[in-house]
């Protein structure tokens, strides 16, 4: 049985703790028992909420050290060197020969299939004609349709970079932008 004042690991059965000489009685709150005895203050552990005086800093039983993660938490970074980072990137297809709306995606890897392109152009493919990915930091583009109409003319993942006009299907151009 651990000891409610120091934390000392006690033979089973015992009623004092052979360390500090406290009663290892248990009780329903066992701030009432500490409290008679002295005035010190306790908190529970942060990682394994046992019961500590306030002059100890390690946790007797879990041995986490708060001392150590307070300096942690006082560290502040400076506003020089704070680094921000788009949360969010994606694409867009301006149509250039036809009327229509752009096609926005938001994300690093989109698919686009004759739903998304032009439901009438049956040289469209109807499930994956097109993917593009960003990896590394660039764009890059793959055909996914079975009559490779996405020109450039493309069999394998390709660089693509904002301003690339792109034709896919029969007639469809497009400009692609990186948003």
């Amino acid at each position: 049985m651990n000891c409610n004042k120091c934390g000392y690991k006690n033979k089973a059965g015992s009623k004092t703790c052979e360390k500090c000489k406290a009663s290892l009685a248990s009780v329903s709150n066992p701030f009432e028992l500490i409290q008679e005895e002295d005035k010190t203050t306790y908190y529970n552990c942060s990682q394994c909420a046992y019961l500590l005086p306030d002059s100890k800093k390690v946790c007797t039983k879990c041995g986490y050290n708060h001392i150590q993660k307070m300096e942690e938490r006082k560290k502040t970074i400076p506003f020089a060197s704070f680094q921000y980072k788009a949360t969010t990137s994606g694409m867009k297809l301006t149509p250039l020969n036809f009327e229509g709306e752009p096609i926005s995606r938001k994300g690093e890897t989109n698919m686009l299939s004759r739903d998304d392109i032009d439901s009438q152009d049956m040289t469209i493919s109807s499930q994956n004609h097109v993917e593009f990915k960003k990896m590394d930091g660039k764009w890059y583009i793959e055909n996914g349709s079975s009559n490779n109409a996405v020109f450039l003319q493309v069999t394998r993942n390709t660089v693509i970079e904002s301003g690339s006009i792109i034709i896919l299907g029969q007639s469809k151009v497009f400009k692609f932008e990186e948003m």
